[in-house]
């Protein structure tokens, strides 16, 4: 009888580890499914992610560079103008220009309009009165 019992209670012992054992692979399924399904999808935003990250750097790298080339380009324009600036002083020092023909070569450079035409109105009095 006390056999018995021995063997019940081994047999009984047997059934909960075989029960703990399924249990735990059914539990190693479900991460393993899920590690299958969660790996693609963050390696596929990790590369969605720098993506878009090299995507910003190549506009801000453009924008940065058409600002660059611009500020060049005025730089260039005013020291153009300065240099046109520091003849036309020259020539009239020197009286190879007179004062009329400096004002007007200076009105040029400076992409000014004259406020007296030569016949002694005004451009915008002339303006006013075509408009009438």
């Amino acid at each position: 009888m006390r056999l018995r019992t021995v063997a019940f209670a081994f047999t009984g012992l047997i059934a909960v580890l075989v029960a703990v054992s399924v249990l735990l692979t059914l539990l190693l399924l479900v991460v393993k499914l899920l590690t299958a399904l969660l790996i693609p999808l963050v390696t596929l935003s990790v590369l969605l992610l720098a993506l878009i990250g090299s995507y910003r750097v190549f506009i801000w790298s453009r924008r940065r560079s058409a600002s660059d080339d611009a500020d060049a380009a005025s730089a260039s324009e005013e020291l153009t103008t300065d240099a046109h600036l520091e003849r036309l002083r020259e020539q009239y020092v020197a009286g190879e220009l007179t004062e009329s023909e400096y004002e007007r070569k200076l009105e040029r450079v400076l992409g000014t309009e004259p406020l007296e035409s030569t016949d002694g109105t005004s451009n915008r009095s002339r303006s006013l009165s075509r408009r009438h």
